[in-house]
């Protein structure tokens, strides 16, 4: 079962590989922004538009996925 659920997101992400290019580029994007802004400035929102993103993606777990990934980003930022 895990190798069909394999396939079938390696299959879906090729099917839409600009909506996941531009996705990246948001990501990288508000974390370089969060970064070079002082802290508590967003506090973390601008991730948002990230998971928002995700709602309109094709995958199962777009937004679970897509709201770890900007929790973590958004920890980053404030570590450093």
């Amino acid at each position: 079962m895990g190798d069909n659920l394999s396939s079938n997101l390696k299959r879906e992400v090729k099917a839409h590989p600009a909506l996941l290019a531009g996705w990246v580029l948001l990501a990288v994007v508000i974390y370089l922004a969060d970064l070079a802004f002082p802290l508590g400035v967003a506090g973390g929102v601008p991730y948002m538009a990230l998971v928002l993103l995700a709602a309109w993606m094709p995958w199962r777990h777009a937004i679970m996925v897509t709201a770890g990934i900007a929790t973590v980003l958004a920890i980053l930022g404030y570590i450093f």
